[in-house]
């Protein structure tokens, strides 16, 4: 009978310490929920973190966790706080559509459309969530599919800014011109900032190769920021896709002079140059963006280019490497590698380095 009223006593006490440490696990929960409304970013993780460690199955804090992550874009720490809460839970919708957000900022579109699917399927669904689903099906090229839960996203949030915009983006590229344009008029309706808006939609225009509309959407957005290089920087970008270079080359002389540290701009302009055969001058430009920004793989590639046109292979090859040194995933860069040492009779290195392109295809 003692033995009895002592387990009893025990497993009361086991579980009023239980029921203790979820109160509390909720009381830092709901702070940290507060500060993440005012974006107190540092301390929503604090107590998110207390919560957690009150409540070792405490799933809600721990996506939440993820959440503000994603906010300071520490996209790692976010996917690891979302996995932790699946595996408190493997049918927590949440915590895969976190996962899916904070892979999707690392470009990483498949892997996040796998857990973006999986939340729907686990009946978790939020604007946010649908928004981002569209924008990774746009980046993989099946923008037909996008137009389905970007529109589900404007219907649960009809001022939803974003998601008019990746929905014109969806149906520029589907030639869907009548909708894009009253999807890009609802967003400009919505924008809280109409420089940005017209960027955007030069951007938009630029992808689908309508250069026209494009060049007037950039002007109209450098009308109302005169001042802004990477305006210029865009429009440059379009005439030199349209072909037209000595225009570029006077956009991005502006740029330039808005930010004389422009690395991409230099470059821009040296490739503007090399369409119109001014191969040397193009080199000083590339060389400038190189000593703006020494990380510049684009730069060093394009100077590759240029050096192995004017049949200055050695100069060309040593550009080249720098260029994979700093981007050794770019299937581009292998290719031109492959063409150089082609060009210098190196046929088994030309040949490695052309295996090699293909394998990142």
């Amino acid at each position: 009978m003692r033995k009895n009223f002592i387990k009893s006593i025990l497993l009361m006490l086991i579980a009023i310490f239980v029921l203790s440490g979820c109160s509390r696990s909720k009381g830092y929960l709901d702070k940290g929920n507060t500060a993440l409304k005012n974006k107190q970013y540092t301390k929503a993780i604090n107590f998110y973190s207390s919560a957690i460690n009150s409540d070792k199955t405490n799933k809600e804090a721990m996506v939440q966790k993820a959440y503000v992550f994603i906010a300071l874009s520490r996209y790692d720490e976010a996917i690891a706080a979302s996995e932790t809460a699946i595996k408190v839970d493997k049918n927590f919708g949440k915590a895969y559509a976190y996962t899916g957000l904070a892979l999707s900022k690392e470009n990483n579109y498949i892997e996040a459309l796998k857990y973006l699917d999986k939340s729907i399927e686990l009946k978790f669904k939020t604007a946010e969530t649908l928004n981002e689903r569209g924008f990774d099906l746009i980046q993989i090229g099946r923008s037909d599919l996008a137009v389905e839960p970007l529109t589900e996203a404007i219907k649960m949030n009809s001022k939803y800014y974003e998601a008019y915009i990746n929905k014109a983006s969806a149906l520029i590229n589907m030639k869907n011109f009548t909708d894009a344009n009253t999807s890009l008029d609802e967003a400009l309706k919505l924008s809280t900032n109409k420089i940005d808006f017209y960027n955007k939609k030069g951007l938009l225009y630029k992808k689908a190769s309508l250069y026209d509309d494009s060049i007037a959407a950039f002007d109209k957005a450098i009308s109302l920021d005169p001042k802004n290089s990477v305006l210029y920087y865009n429009k440059g970008i379009t005439l030199s896709n349209k072909g037209s270079y000595e225009e570029a080359i006077t956009v991005f002389d502006k740029a330039i002079s808005l930010d004389s540290k422009f690395s991409n701009a230099y470059d821009a302009k040296g490739l503007a140059l090399r369409s119109l055969n001014r191969d040397n001058d193009a080199l000083k430009e590339f060389d400038n963006s190189i000593k703006h920004d020494n990380y510049n793989a684009s730069a060093y590639n394009d100077k590759a280019c240029t050096l192995s046109d004017m049949g200055k292979l050695d100069e060309a090859l040593k550009n080249i490497n720098n260029a994979i040194k700093l981007n050794p995933l770019s299937k581009d860069f292998y290719t031109n590698k492959a063409y150089i040492l082609k060009k210098m009779g190196k046929t088994k290195e030309s040949n490695d380095a052309l295996k090699k392109a293909q394998q990142l295809t």
